[in-house]
C-alpha cells in the first residue's frame, strides 16, 4: 500500500519537474537585447567613427584652403558696378568656418551613404540593394543640376539687381557674408527639392501614398512651392517665376513616372 503511495507520488511529480526544467531552458535560449542587437550596435558605431573622421579631417583641410576658394569665386563671378568688402577684421575666420562646413558636409555624405550601403546590405535582397544602388547616382545627379540651376539663376537675378542701382545712381557695397550665404543657401535648398520624384517615388514604391494623391493636391504644391521660392532671394518678379517653373515641372513629371 505504501508503495503504490510512492509511485503515485513519484508519477505526480514528474511532469512538473518535466515542465520546470522547459521553462528555463527556454529562458536560457533566449537572446537578450545586448545579444541580439550588440553586433549591430557595434558595427554602427564603428562607421559612424569614420564618418566622424573623414568630416574632422575634411572639415580641417577645408578650413585652411578657404582663402583659395574665396579668392577663386570671386575672380571667377565677377559682378559689374559691385564692390564685395568684408565689414570686420574676423569676418573672414567667420566666412572660412562656413566655407569648411560646407565642403566637409560635401565630402563626407557621399561616404557615409556607402557606409549605409554596407550596413544595410544584408538585410536587403538582392534586387532591393541594386535599386538602392541606383537610386545614389541619379539623387546626385539631381541635386547637382538644381545646385547649378540655383546658383546661377540667383547669380543673373542678383547681376539684374546691381546693373538696377547703379542706373538710378546708387554704389553697391555688399557684404561677403550674406552674399556668399544666400548664394550658397538657394543653391543647396534648390538641390534638396530636385529630389523631390526620387524620394516620392520610393515612398509611392513603399505604398505610402500614390500618383493620385499628388493629383489631388497639385493646386496646394503649386502654391507650396510659390511661397517656398518667394522667401529665397532675389525677391523680384522674374526670378520667382524663373525658380519656380523647374519645381512646377519636376512635380508633374513625378505624377507622369508613377501613374498606373
Amino acid at each position: 500500500m505504501n508503495h503504490t503511495a510512492q509511485e503515485t507520488d513519484d508519477t505526480a511529480g514528474a511532469p512538473v519537474l518535466a515542465v520546470s526544467s522547459h521553462q528555463d531552458v527556454s529562458e536560457r535560449e533566449e537572446p537578450g537585447f545586448l545579444e541580439r542587437y550588440g553586433p549591430y550596435v557595434q558595427d554602427l558605431w564603428r562607421r559612424l567613427y569614420r564618418v566622424t573622421i573623414v568630416f574632422a579631417i575634411s572639415f580641417v583641410a577645408s578650413f585652411f584652403l578657404a582663402k583659395y576658394v574665396v579668392a577663386g569665386f570671386l575672380d571667377l563671378f565677377r559682378f559689374h558696378g559691385v564692390v564685395v568688402i568684408a565689414t570686420s577684421p574676423f569676418q573672414f575666420i567667420d566666412l572660412a568656418v562656413d566655407i569648411a562646413f560646407l565642403l566637409s558636409a560635401f565630402i563626407t555624405i557621399p561616404f557615409s551613404v556607402w557606409q549605409l550601403c554596407v550596413f544595410i546590405r544584408p538585410a536587403m535582397s538582392l534586387r532591393e540593394f541594386r535599386l538602392f544602388l541606383l537610386t545614389i547616382p541619379l539623387s546626385i545627379v539631381l541635386f547637382a543640376i538644381g545646385f547649378a540651376y540655383g546658383f546661377f539663376t540667383l547669380y543673373w537675378g542678383l547681376q539684374v539687381l546691381a546693373d538696377l542701382n547703379v542706373s538710378v545712381g546708387l554704389a553697391n557695397y555688399w557684404d561677403i557674408g550674406p552674399f556668399l550665404a544666400g548664394l550658397v543657401l538657394t543653391a543647396t535648398l534648390l538641390g534638396a527639392l530636385f529630389q523631390f520624384p526620387l524620394v516620392a517615388s520610393l515612398l509611392m514604391r513603399m505604398g505610402m501614398f500614390d500618383a493620385s494623391f499628388l493629383v489631388r493636391h497639385r493646386r496646394v504644391a503649386w502654391v507650396l512651392i510659390l511661397v517656398f521660392v518667394a522667401l529665397l532671394p532675389p525677391t523680384d518678379g522674374v526670378s520667382l517665376i524663373v525658380m519656380s517653373v523647374p519645381l512646377v515641372f519636376l512635380y508633374e513629371l513625378t505624377i507622369l513616372l508613377n501613374r498606373k
